[in-house]
């Protein structure tokens, strides 16, 4: 009669979180209450189905629930995982303890279960060994690594250990982010127009137009590439013929409305380069 009661298994928590240690216990009590229901009927049935019998076996369940949470004494399971060292977790755990008693702090500012586990299992005996225990940041060390380095120094000296010796791991470095006009520019050798890059990159046409202007003016980029030859032709005169022009918009203004600003720019500051303005 006690199949269903007996078989239902112990969970295991780990929080120090305390509304969730709330919630748990909530659910334990549901748990536990809608089983001995369930078993104080199947009980009542025990001798055969009998309705009187049941009802009374229902009412009593239910008032009985209502007096007592519990069938038996349970408190609600909380279960630490095996750690290497235990003696040494329970005195960093003594030590979490005076320290919120002392500062106010909830639990796991000070030392969360994973923490104080992780120094029970590794050992850091130096500062640079506990910043690499998960969370022990720069702050935590700052209030507590003293204390905390002398506790485990302490206890190894006490117990004779010799603890792992502290290789740091290397960090990996990322590669260096590629210039966006370099993406531009291998593209273009790829053979894709100004345009085509544009819609690929998600980019404006006249940014992509800056881009590979870094090029013509390095040489990379053949001018006759970027500018149709006529139009070198005619901007290249204007140029010349005005050397007192000092913006983009009065050439603009002189010459034919297909030239484009950008083929305006790319003229003159390859005649620039040639040092003929």
């Amino acid at each position: 009669n006690r199949l269903v009661l007996d078989r239902l298994p112990e969970p295991v928590v780990e929080t120090d979180n305390k509304a969730v240690k709330k919630k748990m216990k909530n659910a334990l009590e549901n748990l536990w209450r809608e089983a001995r229901f369930k078993t104080a009927c199947l009980e009542a049935c025990h001798e055969g189905f009998v309705v009187k019998n049941y009802l009374r076996a229902q009412a009593m369940a239910t008032i009985e629930g209502n007096i007592k949470k519990t069938g038996r004494k349970r408190k609600t399971p909380t279960a630490e995982a095996p750690v290497a060292y235990p003696e040494l977790h329970e005195r960093i755990r003594l030590w979490r303890n005076k320290k919120v008693a002392e500062t106010g702090m909830q639990f796991y500012m000070v030392l969360p279960l994973k923490t104080m586990r992780a120094l029970a299992n590794d050992l850091p005996v130096t500062k640079a060994a506990l910043k690499a225990v998960h969370g022990f940041g720069k702050k935590k060390i700052e209030l507590f690594g003293e204390e905390i380095l002398d506790i485990i120094n302490r206890y190894v000296e006490e117990k004779g250990i010799t603890p792992p010796v502290f290789v740091p791991s290397e960090k990996k470095k990322k590669p260096p982010k590629k210039p966006t006009r370099e993406i531009s520019f291998e593209l273009w050798k790829a053979g894709k127009t100004v345009k085509e890059i544009a819609v690929e990159r998600n980019l404006a046409v006249a940014t992509i137009e800056r881009h590979l202007a870094h090029y013509v003016q390095t040489g990379e980029i053949a001018l006759e590439k970027m500018v149709e030859e006529e139009k070198i032709k005619a901007i290249t005169g204007f140029f010349l013929s005005h050397p007192g022009v000092e913006t983009l918009a009065e050439a603009k203004a002189a010459l034919d409305e297909s030239i484009t600003f950008n083929e305006l720019r790319l003229v003159r500051d390859y005649l620039h380069r040639q040092g003929k303005l």
